[in-house]
């Protein structure tokens, strides 16, 4: 098996070996980033899978499968605060003496400590509240992983059960997957022989510039690009610093910098397109702040010289491969010498023509028939927005059907929940800025945010 399907390997041994050992249920909460083990899970004949799109509920569902089956029930999600709404369950689990798996998805470590998109701290999660935890290493394609993968998840339903004389109760085990999380067809029929592939190195995370040296990052660079994402602060500045020098502006919605006449309409799409890119490949892209809606954004990013600004001093070099990580408030571009960097006269019109390209296309797909959907709701909704009215997108899909399809605005604000990125908690937030910020605001939500 290719290194790509290490993951997808782990699942089914994973699951085999959860079935060998009498577990005969395991329920589901739905995510991206344990996609292998909860198809494992599902394809597997002994196994019947709840699903339930809440975790904390799907935590105590399967609370009481294991109390009443007195068998270990293994409950899935996938990372960030999503494994936060299983601790009541452990605590419950803990006391209550249930032989309760919780099987939390994990980004890999080489996404850790660089603002990664929904990566956080899960190591030891649920404190003392139970029997063992253990951070299981990202899976590699390694000729003695399956018998190790195998007398982990043994340990595991053993520690539940803890037939050793002690109660039983909860386990942790804290599982980090690399994408891609869908396996891919490397002609050996996703089994388990996983064989012996060479890894991408890993690439090192640039050393920060002193505070402020933002000239100097930028030295001898003409054709740039401006990308603003979460946390980068007043966007004033870098609306008018691209004005001022003809660069291109690719903002995230709630950025609040998507506005003014270089502001691009349909970035995803254009960044999809190899030809555009290649004909029109900057100097350098000046990334501020923390990006990580738009994957083919970060694709682009890996292959293309850039930098990070951070205003607020965080390590966002999300791709590990920035020139630089600059830390430096957006007040910073005031101070710099626009003719140095002034692009040139076509550089700003060949990526303004193909944004109207891809969002003309957009539309026209939008506006075929009355059938309401997902994007046409995310394009009209900011359309219909009132002057200065605040939009609250859910995270996962709406925000990136706003990004995808949002025409530039200056005069609304939008908000979302990208910390950690989760899905948890849109209604309470969307009424807590309204609270804080009357004066009619409008919530954009999917149904498993709702």
């Amino acid at each position: 098996m290719a290194a790509e399907n290490a993951g997808r390997a782990f699942a089914l041994v994973l699951a085999d070996e959860l079935a060998r050992r009498g577990v005969a249920h395991a329920v589901i909460a739905p995510g991206s980033r344990s996609t292998p083990i909860a198809l494992a899970l599902l394809e597997h004949p002994k196994i019947t899978v709840h699903v339930r799109i809440d975790e904390r509920s799907a935590a105590y569902l399967a609370v009481g499968i294991a109390k009443a089956t007195g068998h270990v029930v293994p409950v899935l999600c996938t990372s960030g605060t999503a494994a936060s709404y299983f601790h009541g369950a452990a605590m419950e689990a803990d006391l209550a003496r249930v032989p309760l798996l919780l099987l939390t998805a994990d980004r890999p470590p080489e996404l850790h400590g660089i603002g990664a998109n929904q990566t956080v701290e899960q190591s030891a999660l649920y404190g003392a509240a139970v029997r063992w935890s253990l951070d299981v290493p990202v899976p590699q394609a390694d000729p003695d992983a399956v018998d190790a993968w195998r007398e982990t998840t043994r340990r595991a339903v053993e520690a539940c059960l803890r037939r050793d004389g002690l109660p039983p109760g909860p386990v942790h085990l804290n599982r980090a997957l690399r994408a891609p999380v869908v396996a891919v067809d490397d002609g050996t029929g996703f089994g388990y022989d996983l064989g012996l592939d060479r890894e991408r190195a890993l690439t090192v995370a640039a050393p920060p510039h002193p505070s402020g040296d933002l000239a100097a990052a930028l030295d001898g660079v003409r054709n740039g690009v401006v990308v603003v994402g979460d946390n980068a602060g007043d966007p004033e500045p870098l609306v008018s610093w691209c004005g001022w020098a003809g660069w291109p502006l690719i903002a995230e919605p709630h950025s609040n910098a998507r506005y003014g006449p270089n502001a691009l309409r349909a970035a995803d799409a254009v960044l999809r397109d190899s030809r555009c890119t290649s004909a029109n490949r900057p100097d350098l892209v000046v990334v501020v702040g923390r990006i990580g809606l738009s994957r083919p954004l970060q694709d682009w990013l890996h292959d293309t010289p850039h930098i990070v600004v951070s205003p607020d001093g965080g390590n966002w070099d999300v791709t590990r491969c920035a020139r630089a990580v600059v830390r430096c408030e957006t007040a910073g571009f005031d101070g710099l010498d626009v003719d140095a960097h002034r692009a040139d006269p076509a550089w700003l019109t060949e990526w303004q023509a193909a944004a109207a390209r891809a969002a003309h296309a957009i539309d026209d797909i939008l506006d075929a028939t009355d059938e309401l959907t997902e994007p046409r709701v995310a394009r009209d909704v900011v359309r219909l927005l009132r002057h200065g009215g605040t939009l609250v997108v859910a995270s996962s899909m709406p925000i990136r059907d706003l990004d995808l399809v949002m025409e530039p605005r200056d005069d609304i604000t939008i908000y979302a929940n990208r910390g950690v990125s989760g899905i948890d908690g849109f209604v309470s937030t969307a009424q807590g800025i309204e609270i804080g910020s009357p004066g009619g605001t409008v919530a954009l939500c999917g149904d498993l945010s709702l």
